[in-house]
């Protein structure tokens, strides 16, 4: 029973520690921006990506866990969460799809596919667990960037009504 709580315990700050780290750096980033023809959202050009982890926590959550490269699937997953309209779900998702498309090409044989959808699991599950807040901050990043590099068109002002 203790062996299982510490096991819990150790898989949650792990996932935790995950969370902060593959998140994206979208959130700060700024760019041009344009309006995508094929649907309508606004989307950034230059988002800067981190990759799978930034910073120190990139030794704790590297690009190629157990030698299976999540690199594109990180970038992309950062760009997501930054093209305005799109939900935490959907790019959680296509993260997610991605890592287990870079397990089919990269892995030799069963165990090693096993053990590549295994990563892509633990790096999706820290996503969808703990993603929230950078996902909104990224919305709020690139509607920000947006609303400055396109500005507001006001109304020529009318005829002055005056009193008396």
């Amino acid at each position: 029973m203790y062996g299982r709580t510490v096991t819990r315990t150790v898989v949650v700050c792990l996932l935790a520690v995950l969370a902060l780290a593959v998140v994206p750096a979208a959130a700060s980033a700024a760019g041009p921006y344009r309006e995508d023809p094929t649907d309508g959202l606004a989307t950034a050009e230059f988002v800067e990506p981190n990759g799978c982890g930034a910073g120190m926590l990139a030794v704790l959550v590297p690009n190629a866990p157990l030698g299976f490269n999540f690199t594109d699937a990180c970038n992309f997953h950062d760009r997501c969460y930054a093209t305005i309209g799109k939900t935490q779900q959907e790019c959680d998702l296509a993260f997610y799809n991605s890592m287990l498309a870079a397990c089919t090409a990269q892995a030799v044989g069963q165990i090693q596919l096993a053990a590549c959808r295994a990563a892509a699991g633990v790096y999706y599950g820290a996503v969808v667990g703990f993603g929230q807040p950078w996902h909104t901050a990224a919305q709020r990043a690139s509607r920000t960037a947006l609303a400055i590099l396109e500005p507001v068109e006001f109304p020529a002002p009318g005829p002055v009504i005056g009193i008396g």
